[in-house]
């Protein structure tokens, strides 16, 4: 009987933690039902969706250590360096409700973005399986970039320009 064994020198930290649908294997085990409800009783404690993903982590904490699987260094976010574009304050032909209206817009939009980031430096988030939403949030920015420079919101601008540029860096 031929053994398969995986390729030691792809396995990498994230595959440890991932349960891919598609390219992904079921591990079955049996264990006693007090272990079941020990476990079930830990991984609730730990904040994970359940014995599933407590096992996985165990898996990965045991080959972690057993092959010295190097946990990569998270990504710095630098400053970005970006132009400062003089705009117009005074625009004709927009009223204060509708520049109100689109200060409205653009504070969600970078509400949700610092959301966004702070998630992914606790590492709640990752960005490897969010592109989606990492773009879309970009989009938004972008979408927002354009509203302040149409109605001349400088101070605005000014924080979506540096978002922007750390969505960009973690899209990179």
């Amino acid at each position: 009987m031929k053994e398969e064994t995986g390729d030691l020198q792809e396995l990498n930290y994230e595959l440890l933690f991932s349960a891919p649908d598609k390219d992904g294997a079921v591990v079955s085990i049996r264990v006693h039902k007090l272990v079941k409800d020990v476990l079930t009783r830990i991984a609730r404690e730990e904040g994970l969706d359940g014995v599933s993903e407590l096992v996985r982590h165990i898996i990965a904490s045991f080959l972690l250590s057993k092959l010295n699987v190097v946990k990569p260094e998270p990504k710095l976010l630098t400053p970005p360096m970006y132009v400062n574009i003089n705009i117009n304050k005074t625009v004709k032909g927009i009223n204060n409700a509708e520049r109100e209206l689109a200060k409205i817009k653009i504070d969600d939009k970078v509400e949700e973005a610092y959301e966004f980031i702070e998630k992914y430096k606790k590492g709640i988030i990752r960005v490897t399986g969010n592109n989606n939403y990492a773009r879309k949030i970009r989009r938004d920015l972008a979408e927002a970039i354009a509203l302040a420079l149409k109605y001349g919101l400088e101070d605005e601008y000014s924080r979506l320009k540096v978002l922007l540029n750390e969505i960009q860096l973690l899209l990179d």
